[in-house]
Formats: structure tokens, C-alpha cells, sequence
């Protein structure tokens, strides 16, 4: 060193000095472990001054005497055979609070013990803490991890198996070691499935989430498993670090899916028989009514039988549609009504001067909403039978069926001579089937009279009313000398689901 570095250099002492000054450590002197000199920071540290530590023993700062004295008697060995040691223990500040500290020490002198030690303090009281808070994730990440009951397994960046859990290892039947390095892991695919494992990979890279609800994997002995897969990139700080995998085996629930498959299938066969059986027996009701209605000799209680009978016949066409159709679930209104308008033209005149104009859209009603409309339908259709064409009189039925943004839309009627009230005026009703209530030109009690004094009608107008409240229906009627009409108005609420109560129209 030059004569001009040594006049700008300072002297060793205030070196040292600034040196303890500066430390981020706690740093001080002991002869036969009685303190001689300490920095500010460990002051700081211990919340003593100076003049507190400087002659006092270092016992001061131990949490006992019993580890006062094991971490003198570990040190000084060390010191004895290398001229330093380090011992981890707890020290006690002024306050009273503990902290976590390692004390690393050193002789002044090596050739001469007796001229004390140099020690270091550094508190790691945080990184304890942070430390057994690790230890607490770990132990709840590995209990998560190995004990899941579904198959995990982690890739790194190259796609290669990092770590795997016991229950991947139960569903494949691999070993931990037989996989860990494998890519993607490729002994898995069946050939069918590498396309989707390519795939897959490649939505990983984008940094999306990969969702496949029922795939099949390969196991060690060959079986295919059927499983659900969701994989997901690990990430950190944006980026792409791993990515895992949960696998879900889910043998035992396509086997549960198979045999509550085969027992809905059972079931549905059931009930189809049971519509068949319906249907026959209807159907036989339907024909000992006609047979009796045939014989009787009051033509007025035959045609009353009648009637009757195209009732019965009504349920019974529409028990062989959803038996023909194969769904329980809606029956094809629109080709229900073809035939149900059809027959009732056969069932009550020989001749075809009753046209029909049948504007049909492809419409499916459940079976609670099919029902009552084709007893409504039947009713009018009936009704226009017997009454609108009187005397040979030729004219046309118009049914229509559609559906639009209020729901299903059905109207029937005829230009037939039409119904008159008792004061002999056409007139209109119009029923809610959601409150009950009747408004319009021409009153319920109206109607009932004109029944009473001959006019068209009968028990059907009631059962009409009956039956369009059992759907929930907005039923509107015109009656007149160019004809009657019913329309109905079916709300897509009731259509789309179960009826808050069966059908049972009022006896």
C-alpha cells in the first residue's frame, strides 16, 4: 500500500468500529462468557442498552440455565477443535418475548482462549415461523395430494410425469417408479385416443383448461378404464411452470348409468304395454257402447250413448298414438287430431258433405295437456256433428293447431248454422282457465239456458269449460248464425310442465 493510501485510509480501529455499527447482525465480545463489548443492533435485538449488557453474563439472554449450558458446552468444543462454532437456541429479550436466534461464535485469539470469543447473533424468529408454516402446508398439500381419492398426477414443463398419488397408481395399476419421467404420460393412450391426447397438450401449451367428461385410458394389463380428465397448467408469476391432471374413475358409475338405463328401458316398455292394454280395453268399452247405443230404443238415450262412446274412443285413439309414437314423454298432438277428427266425421254421418281443413303444425304435447285437449276437441267436434248441419247441409270443420310465443294455439269451427242464446242473438264467452272467471257479449248462464231450451249444447259446453281450466287454457267461443268457434290458448308454462294436479274433470 502506498504512502497516500494509508494517509486516506482510516485507522483499523474506526474501521472496526464502523463495521459494527453497520451490521444487520447482532454482534458483541465475551471473556469467560461475561459481555465486553456489544453493536447496536443487538441491542436493538435484545431491547437492552449497552450499559445493561456490558459485565453482565450472557446467561441474561437464555430461556434457562439448562440451555445456557448446553449451548456453552456444544460451542466451546467446536471453538476448542476448529476456532469456531454455531449453535441454534432462543434467547429472551428485555420485554420478556422470545426469539428464535443462531449464535455463531469465534475466537479472538486462538493461541490465547483466554482473550474471549467474538459472536454473532442473527434472529431467524421469522424464518421459524415461516418455516413451520411450510411444514404445515406441506403436511396438508401431501395429505391432500397422496390421499385423494381421485388419480393425480403432475407434469413438468416437457410434459413428463414429476408426481403421481396412490389412487392414479390404483387406477392404472402402474408403480410411482415405472412412471415418473414418462411423457404426457404416453403408455396410457389407447390408439383411438392419441388425437385427444395431442389435443390436449396443445390446449395446455395455450395456457387453457382442459375438460373431458368420459374418455377411456389404458391400464397396465391391458383394460380399457373409463375415466373424466381435467388438466390445468400451474402457473407462477404468468408463467407456465407444470401442468397436472386429475383422473376420475368412473367404472362404477357407467355401470350404475347401464343398469338404470336397462331399468328405464324396462320400465318404458312397461308403460308402453300398459298404453296398449289401455288402449284395447278403451277400446272394447268404446265398441260395447256403440253395440248398445245400436240397440236401444229410445233414440235419445242411443244418441246420448253415443256420445259417450266417442268419448271413450277419444282416450282410446290417443293411448294407440303414444303406444305407436315410442315417447312417453310427448305425444304428436298434431297427428293425434288428424285422426281423431277423422273418425268422429265416420262415427256420425255417411257422407262427406262435412269437409274438413285441417292447418296442422307439428306439435308435441306431454300426455297431462294431451288428454284433456282431445276430449275438448272431441266435444266440438261432436257438437258440430250433430248441430251445425242440419237437413243434408253441406259445410267444413276447421281445425287449426300452432304454436307461438304465448304457447300452443288451438282453434276448431264450423260455418254450420251456428248457436243461438235464448233471446236468440249471437253472442260470445270468453273463459280463463287460470282464474275461472267467464266474460264476453254472452254469459255462462246464458248458455246453460239456451241447453235447457233446446238450442246446440248440452253436458259438452261444461265439460269444454272443465276441460280448458285443466290445462291452464285462455278458452274464447264465438256463437252465431255464419258458425261457431272455440279457440284455446295453452301458456308455454303449462306446457312445458307437470300440471299441479290430474285431470279429473267435474262428473
Amino acid at each position: 500500500m502506498s504512502s497516500d493510501d494509508q494517509r486516506l485510509s482510516p485507522p483499523p480501529d474506526r474501521q472496526l468500529l464502523s463495521i459494527l455499527k453497520a451490521a444487520p447482525v447482532g454482534i458483541g465480545t465475551v471473556v469467560n462468557r461475561v459481555v465486553q463489548q456489544v453493536n447496536p443492533r443487538l441491542c436493538g435485538m435484545t431491547g437492552y442498552s449497552p450499559d445493561e449488557l456490558i459485565g453482565n453474563s450472557i446467561r441474561l439472554f437464555y430461556v434457562s440455565e439448562e440451555e445456557f449450558e448446553r449451548v456453552g458446552r456444544e460451542k466451546y468444543q467446536e471453538l476448542e477443535l476448529k476456532g469456531w462454532g454455531a449453535a441454534e437456541t432462543r434467547w429472551v429479550r428485555k420485554d420478556g418475548s422470545v426469539m428464535d436466534v443462531i449464535v455463531s461464535s469465534a475466537m479472538i485469539e486462538p493461541e490465547r482462549p483466554e482473550a474471549g470469543v467474538t459472536f454473532i447473533v442473527l434472529d431467524v424468529t421469522d424464518w421459524k415461523k415461516a418455516e413451520a408454516e411450510l411444514r404445515v402446508q406441506n403436511a396438508r398439500w401431501r395429505e391432500l395430494f397422496y390421499g385423494a381419492p381421485e388419480g393425480i398426477v403432475l407434469l413438468d414443463n416437457d410434459f413428463r410425469v414429476v408426481f403421481l398419488n396412490a389412487e392414479f397408481t390404483r387406477i392404472f395399476g402402474y408403480t410411482e417408479e415405472e412412471l415418473l419421467g414418462v411423457a404426457t404420460p404416453s403408455v396410457l393412450f389407447p390408439e383411438d385416443k392419441t388425437e385427444e391426447g395431442r389435443e390436449a397438450v396443445e390446449q395446455l401449451r395455450r395456457g387453457e383448461v382442459v375438460r373431458i367428461e368420459q374418455t377411456e385410458r389404458i391400464a397396465k394389463d391391458g383394460r380399457r378404464v373409463p375415466v373424466s380428465i381435467v388438466s390445468k397448467p400451474i402457473k407462477l408469476d404468468e408463467d407456465r411452470i407444470g401442468v397436472y391432471g386429475i383422473y376420475r374413475d368412473i367404472t362404477a358409475l357407467e355401470r350404475a348409468q347401464r343398469v338404470l338405463l336397462q331399468s328405464l328401458h324396462e320400465k318404458e316398455v312397461l308403460l308402453q304395454e300398459v298404453h296398449h292394454r289401455v288402449k284395447n280395453n278403451l277400446s272394447i268399452v268404446s265398441s260395447l257402447l256403440a253395440l248398445q247405443a245400436s240397440e236401444h230404443p229410445d233414440p235419445e238415450l242411443a244418441l246420448q250413448i253415443q256420445q259417450a262412446r266417442t268419448r271413450v274412443h277419444s282416450m282410446a285413439m290417443l293411448h294407440e298414438h303414444v303406444y305407436r309414437a315410442g315417447n312417453l314423454e310427448q305425444l304428436p298432438f298434431n297427428l293425434y287430431l288428424e285422426d281423431l277428427v277423422r273418425d268422429a266425421r265416420r262415427a256420425y254421418l255417411d257422407s262427406d258433405r262435412v269437409s274438413l281443413d285441417l292447418q296442422l303444425e307439428e306439435v308435441g304435447l306431454r300426455l297431462a295437456v294431451a288428454i284433456p285437449c282431445g276430449l275438448l276437441v272431441n266435444e266440438i267436434i261432436v257438437n258440430s256433428l250433430q248441430h251445425a248441419f242440419p237437413d243434408g247441409r253441406s259445410g267444413t270443420i276447421t281445425v287449426e293447431l300452432s304454436t307461438g310465443e304465448e304457447g300452443v294455439f288451438l282453434r276448431v269451427a264450423d260455418d254450420g248454422v251456428g248457436m243461438q242464446s235464448s233471446a236468440n242473438a249471437s253472442g260470445g264467452d270468453s273463459c280463463d282457465g287460470a282464474n275461472g272467471e267467464a266474460a264476453g257479449r254472452q254469459s255462462p248462464e246464458d248458455v246453460l239456458a239456451s241447453v235447457r231450451n233446446g238450442v246446440r249444447g248440452g253436458i259438452g259446453l261444461e265439460l269444454i269449460r272443465e276441460l280448458s281450466a285443466q290445462v291452464g287454457g285462455r278458452l274464447q267461443s264465438r256463437f252465431g248464425p255464419e258458425g261457431t268457434s272455440y279457440e284455446l290458448t295453452i301458456p308455454l308454462a303449462e306446457v312445458e310442465r307437470p300440471p299441479a294436479q290430474p285431470f279429473e274433470p267435474n262428473g
